[in-house]
C-alpha cells in the first residue's frame, strides 16, 4: 500500500474574492464574497482566510450556499488589507492561525528534551461569580526575582501538546519550538518534521 502524500497549505479549500465591502463603523467592518474551489471542510461561522507568507484574518464565514460555494466572510481590520481579486485558504477556527505556520515553517527552530517541571506563581483572582479563586501560572525569570510573589516550586507540572492536546508530563520527551510551542514525540515526527497538515480535518 503506498505512503499517503503529506498535506501542504495548497491543499486547503481556497476562496477566491470577488467583492470587497467596507462599513464605516466603529469596528472598521469589512464584508468579502467570494467562492470557494470546494465545499468541503467549509462551514459557517467563525474560521481563518490565510495567505502563504502567514498574513491571516480572523472572521465570520456566513450566507454559505453549497451548490454555488458562494460566501460571505466578515472580518475587521484597522489598516485595510487588499481583499479583492486575491486567493486565501481557508481554516476552521478549530485550529489557529498559528498550528499551520509552525508546521510549515522550515526555518522554525525545534529543541528535543525531556520535559522537566517548572515553578509557578500563585496569586488570587476574582471569579466571574464574584468568588476568589487560587490560579497557577508558569513562572518567569523576573518572577523569581520577586520576594513579595508566592512562589510553588514545580507547580507547573505539565504542558499540552498543540496538535492532539495531549499531555506532556515530566519525564516525556518532546519538542519545544522557538516560539513558544509545545509538541508531543508523537505529533513532532507525524506533522511537524515532515511539515505535513493532516492534522486538519477535511484536507
Amino acid at each position: 500500500m503506498a505512503a499517503s502524500r503529506r498535506k501542504l497549505i495548497s491543499d486547503l479549500p481556497r476562496f477566491s474574492v470577488g467583492a470587497v465591502r467596507g462599513y464605516e463603523d466603529e469596528h472598521a467592518t469589512i464584508e468579502v464574497t467570494g467562492q470557494f474551489d470546494r465545499p468541503e471542510a467549509v462551514r459557517e461561522g467563525m474560521c481563518w482566510l490565510l495567505l502563504p507568507d502567514k498574513e491571516n484574518y480572523y472572521g465570520e464565514l456566513f450566507s454559505f450556499k453549497l451548490e454555488t460555494k458562494i460566501g460571505k466572510f466578515r472580518t475587521h481590520v484597522k489598516s485595510p488589507p487588499r481583499f479583492d481579486g486575491r486567493t486565501f485558504y481557508h481554516l476552521s477556527a478549530y485550529w489557529q492561525a498559528y498550528h499551520v505556520w509552525m508546521v510549515t515553517d522550515a526555518s522554525l527552530s525545534w529543541q528535543k528534551l525531556i520535559f522537566q517541571s517548572f515553578d509557578a506563581v500563585s496569586d488570587r483572582i476574582e471569579g466571574s461569580d464574584g468568588q476568589r479563586l487560587t490560579r497557577l501560572r508558569k513562572a518567569t525569570p523576573e518572577d523569581l526575582r520577586n520576594p513579595e510573589l508566592d512562589i510553588v516550586q514545580r507547580g507547573w507540572d505539565h504542558e499540552h501538546c498543540e496538535l492532539c492536546n495531549a499531555h506532556i508530563d515530566p519525564g516525556d520527551c518532546c519538542y519545544y519550538g522557538d516560539a513558544s510551542y509545545w509538541v508531543c514525540q508523537r505529533c513532532y515526527h507525524k506533522y511537524v518534521q515532515p511539515h505535513d497538515l493532516s492534522f486538519v480535518d477535511g484536507i
